[in-house]
């Protein structure tokens, strides 16, 4: 009982939310359209009272046996409903315009809601499966469904004007016949509630397979999976498992329309025998005298319109139940909680001078797994010093990095900058303070100006890089060579995305992304495997001035290519989350050490000219 009426709560609430936004998206519109809904609901009742007036006036002129008099009453009766019609078609032709405008307001407004939440959760949401179902949904409920839940209060605000006026049409006639309308609506009502929560639930079950079918479709047909699907021949294989689970979701559907189908025949069923023995009971009462023809056909109709307004105003009711279940999707990844929270009262970062920064007893494992990946880890990093990080895959290197940019928070120790722990600092001006390259930098399918550029977006406005600005970041790289070859320089648009693109190499993407880096005002760069795809000459180019590069700031390398990391001036060589050597790359070698083996073992003359 309890949770039923919790349910109910959480269902009034969607709905006071979706209208509510609705109503943020446009206003004006959601006034006019209400006035529409009253004036559209009352257009039933002048079409029954202009239809009786007909046909009476037909009646009366057919007894008298005077056409002129016939002519003259039929011929107002006629142009008073061709007005009313046409009032119609205009009101309609209003109120679908209206529609459509709040609908593309409202699309918006949910896209941008999307794309804030979007940008605001942690990067855990991201590496979370059941989060990922929850974005699937919300993307695939949340820019429609407010507009069809207002849109479904309108209809039923309109078809309950047009029923209450029909209901007192019918009340004069006979009292029954008016209760009767309202008692046909219960088994409408109950029918398509079970329809929906079938519906919901079914939705719910096949989301997974939704999203790894549409995972199998986005690998046969996107650029990046086309040259290994030719070359491992995986083509029939996916498409093989993308049928199955299409299968296995086409089937939940099918169930849905099934039971759907079942309950609207239970509907329209129950309304075909209330319609027949209405008409056999208002037929019976014009024979024996007891009404005129044009009230009988009046009667009659107002019975059969208020069915069917009875049957719009279930379905919208119905709808409105529905997609109030399916936005809880979209309200559930907007109340999505972050754990990276901005602190109450946030330390502003200095972006004038390198900070020190220490790590303390560090540790850390991802939410929702068990494996502790970092095990007390303290090193420090002194203004204007290189340190860097080295050691084989999975022993935490990057999950350092991730940490370091507040992407998440250690599970115990901290982190600080120049005494402050990162929990305490302003998060948007410590990811400002620190550069970060990743390893698997974005391409972004954009100009060359924007993937440089975008390495420098200042707080709260649009980046304004200056020429000067990307040419120096462009010439430390190494890319301005490559760029002054393209079609229009740094205006090109890369990749093959859209018309007009210029793909480029990979060595050529890795340099745009160390450019992005470079062009950062921050004061800690980050490099993790960013030399991985570029040729010899141009890591060689790069690292032998980095240090003139830095220009004082700290850097910390990640890489597994030990001619990037011994001009480091100290390195840390982590294993399987600890940290196991800490010195200078002479230093380490006469240690003797397991960074003393790496890097003969990388360096051998015979691993030399095999890797060679």
């Amino acid at each position: 009982m309890i949770q039923s009426f919790s349910v109910k709560m959480k269902a009034a609430l969607n709905l006071r939310r979706a209208v509510r936004m609705v109503w943020q998206a446009g206003p004006g519109g959601m006034v006019l359209s209400a006035l529409f809904v009253f004036l559209k609901g009352a257009m039933p009742l002048a079409h029954l009272y202009l239809l009786k007036g007909m046909i009476d006036a037909v009646t009366v002129g057919i007894d008298q046996a005077d056409a002129m008099y016939a002519f003259g009453a039929v011929g107002i009766w006629v142009a008073a409903a061709g007005v009313a019609a046409l009032a119609q078609i205009g009101l309609q032709q209003v109120s679908a315009y209206l529609a459509e405008r709040q609908s593309i307001r409202v699309e918006y407004h949910i896209q941008e809601r999307l794309h804030a939440k979007s940008v605001a959760v942690d990067l855990g949401f991201y590496e979370n499966p059941s989060h990922l179902d929850t974005l699937h949904r919300a993307q695939q409920e949340g820019p429609y469904r407010p507009t069809r839940i207002v849109t479904g209060l309108f209809r039923m605000g309109e078809n309950s004007v047009a029923l209450v006026m029909i209901a007192g049409v019918l009340f004069v006639f006979k009292w029954f016949a008016a209760l009767l309308l309202f008692v046909a609506v219960l088994p409408g009502i109950a029918a398509r509630w079970f329809g929906s929560q079938y519906a919901f639930k079914s939705n719910q079950r096949q989301t997974p397979a939704e999203r790894k079918s549409w995972y199998y479709h986005t690998m046969l047909t996107s650029t990046e999976h086309a040259r290994e699907i030719r070359m491992l021949n995986l083509g029939p294989l996916l498409a093989r498992r993308y049928r199955r689970l299409k299968r296995r979701v086409r089937q939940l559907r099918l169930s849905v329309f099934r039971i759907r189908a079942v309950c609207d025949s239970v509907v329209q069923g129950a309304a075909a025998v209330l319609v027949f023995g209405m008409l056999g009971y208002i037929a019976f009462k014009t024979v024996n005298g007891a009404i005129t023809i044009g009230a009988m056909v009046m009667y009659f109709q107002a019975f059969q319109k208020g069915l069917g307004c009875q049957r719009t105003l279930v379905e919208a009711l119905t709808n409105l139940y529905e997609d109030n279940l399916f936005l809880s999707h979209f309200y559930a990844f907007l109340d999505m909680p972050t754990m990276v929270k901005e602190p109450e009262n946030p330390v502003r970062v200095s972006n004038t001078s390198p900070s020190e920064i220490i790590f303390d007893r560090v540790t850390f494992r991802y939410p929702g797994q068990s494996r502790v990946v970092l095990k007390e880890v303290s090193f420090k990093i002194h203004p204007g010093e290189v340190v860097a990080l080295v050691g084989a895959n999975g022993s935490g290197k990057s999950t350092l990095i991730k940490l370091l940019c507040r992407f998440y928070d250690p599970i115990d120790g901290r982190i600080t900058m120049n005494g402050a722990d990162l929990r305490n600092l302003d998060l948007q001006g410590l990811r400002r303070h620190v550069g970060v390259m990743f390893q698997d930098a974005v391409k972004y399918h954009l100009s060359v100006r924007d993937n440089i550029g975008f390495g420098n977006i200042p707080p709260h406005g649009a980046y304004r890089a200056s020429e000067a600005a990307l040419e120096t970041a462009a010439r430390q790289v190494g890319a301005d060579g490559f760029i002054s070859q393209l079609p229009d320089e740094i205006n090109t648009v890369l990749g093959n995305r859209f018309s007009k693109g210029t793909e480029i190499s990979m060595g050529q993407w890795q340099k745009l992304a160390l450019a992005r880096t470079f062009i950062s005002p921050a004061q800690v760069r980050v490099l993790d495997e960013s030399a991985s795809v570029l040729d010899v000459e141009s890591e060689y180019a790069i690292f032998s001035r980095f240090k003139q590069m830095l220009a004082g700031r700290s850097a910390i390398i990640v890489s597994h290519r030990f001619s990037s990391v011994r001009m480091a001036d100290r390195i840390v060589v982590m294993e399987e989350g600890r940290i196991t050597e800490i010195g200078s790359h002479e230093a380490l070698l006469e240690k003797e050490g397991r960074y003393g083996r790496l890097y003969r073992q990388q360096f051998d003359p015979f691993v030399a000219s095999w890797q060679n």
